[in-house]
């Protein structure tokens, strides 16, 4: 009998290995016997070759989105790679099927993919950028080409990944916010000017009120006054006490008569810097306080309402400054920005006290929290700060789309008053 010689590398089938034995004969050889048959087949340990080759390996198909793709380094890729297969395969004569394989996508894989014997790399969804992909090859004796093949890839973006659409959504939303600042904008400026609305609403009907009621009847009590007055006996003391209380009461109308038509009025004569030159002319008359005023920027008509709290706020300011500072000198600035109106008055008196700042004024006094009040109203920042000994300086800003009307403009100046 001939025995068959197999390699040993080369096994049983499972079947044949349900019934085999194994015999070490006395040279060494270890035969295995099928119990079904004649055949027997044999192993010499002390012989076993090892193969030493590490074998080639070859890149040698890609498929992109299920479209094959000629392989090469400056292969242009589509937008939006959704699927990526590549093929490789390491030819080996003794055993091609025992060969083994790692793979790595530089980008993707932070180590090497162990693929087995599974010849094909599978990437899905990939991002746009530059990747390299490698993959080296085991033989069946565990010998490695750590060379093995790469390739370089580039996937390009598409429209919805690239630079441009991102720089577009970044000016859609910059452009959204912009809008929905000037539309709340907007809307508080529309808030202020129903108010004036109704706020001029309201003095009107007072004023009418006052006119059509309360100055009628004592115009009318005074007629009858003079009438009785003319029958009066001819003492003269009597008559001239008469005659100077009609005249009072005339001086009364005619007072109640100017209320009447500044409550009227919906706007001061005059732009902001005359009329608080107008007020610190009247308020420090006959005081040692020099009041120094600056205007800057273009001179531009103010809403009624603006105009006329910022004119009570710097007021209540001066007065303080007039009863309280002690101070010698009083500046004004008035700055008609592009974006905002300022105002600031600052003195250089005794100053306030950090406890009195914090608790908003004196109790009993109510100076800094109407200042306050009134700035909010107008939605206005309101800012007051103060060393002791150094003076007091207050600020405030409105927005240009709630100071300014639309109308009337001039021409850009810096000018210079002293009082």
């Amino acid at each position: 009998m001939k025995a068959r010689v197999f390699d040993y590398h080369d096994g049983l089938n499972p079947e044949e290995m349900s019934n085999t034995s194994v015999v070490e004969g006395r040279d060494g050889r270890l035969w295995i016997t099928i119990v079904d048959g004649v055949v027997s087949d044999w192993i010499d340990p002390h012989h076993l070759r090892h193969n030493d080759l590490a074998p080639p390996v070859h890149i040698q198909s890609m498929f992109v989105n299920g479209h094959a793709q000629v392989i090469g380094d400056k292969t242009p890729f589509p937008a939006g790679v959704n699927r990526l297969q590549i093929g490789y395969s390491a030819p080996s004569l003794a055993a091609p099927e025992r060969v083994m394989f790692r793979y790595r996508l530089d980008g993707v894989d932070r180590d090497w993919v162990s693929a087995g014997t599974v010849r094909q790399a599978v990437y899905t969804n990939l991002e746009p950028g530059r990747y390299r992909f490698k993959v080296i090859a085991a033989n069946e004796d565990g010998v490695w080409n750590t060379e093995g093949a790469s390739m370089e890839l580039n996937i390009p973006p598409t429209f919805l990944q690239s630079q441009t659409f991102k720089a577009l959504c970044l000016v859609f939303v910059a452009a959204a916010l912009w809008g929905a600042y000037h539309f709340r904008v907007r809307q508080i400026s529309n808030q202020l000017r129903l108010r004036l609305e109704e706020r001029t609403a309201e003095r009107e009907r007072i004023a009418r009120e006052l006119h059509d009621t309360l100055l009628q009847g004592v115009q009318g009590l005074i007629f009858r006054f003079q009438a009785a007055a003319a029958r009066v006996s001819h003492d003269p003391v009597v008559r001239q006490s008469l005659e100077q209380a009609l005249d009072r009461a005339d001086e009364l109308v005619a007072e109640a008569r100017d209320r009447v038509v500044q409550l009227r009025r919906t706007k001061i004569e005059g732009s902001l810097p005359q009329i608080l030159e107008r007020s610190a002319a009247r308020i420090f008359t006959g005081s040692l306080v020099e009041t120094r005023l600056t205007v800057e920027g273009a001179s531009r008509d103010l809403s009624a309402l603006v105009e006329e709290e910022l004119v009570s706020i710097a007021n209540e300011f001066m007065a303080n400054t007039l009863q309280h500072s002690g101070a010698r000198r009083l500046d004004i600035a008035v700055n008609y920005g592009r974006k905002s109106l300022s105002l600031q008055l600052s003195d250089d008196g005794k100053g306030i006290d950090l406890e009195t700042l914090n608790r908003k004024g004196r109790e009993g006094h109510f100076g800094l929290p109407g200042m306050g009040e009134r700035a909010r109203k107008i939605g206005a920042s309101f800012d007051i700060s103060s060393q002791p000994g150094a003076g007091v300086m207050m600020s405030m800003n409105v927005a240009a789309v709630s100071a300014y009307l639309r109308a009337h403009r001039r021409f850009f100046r810096i000018s210079t008053v002293s009082n």
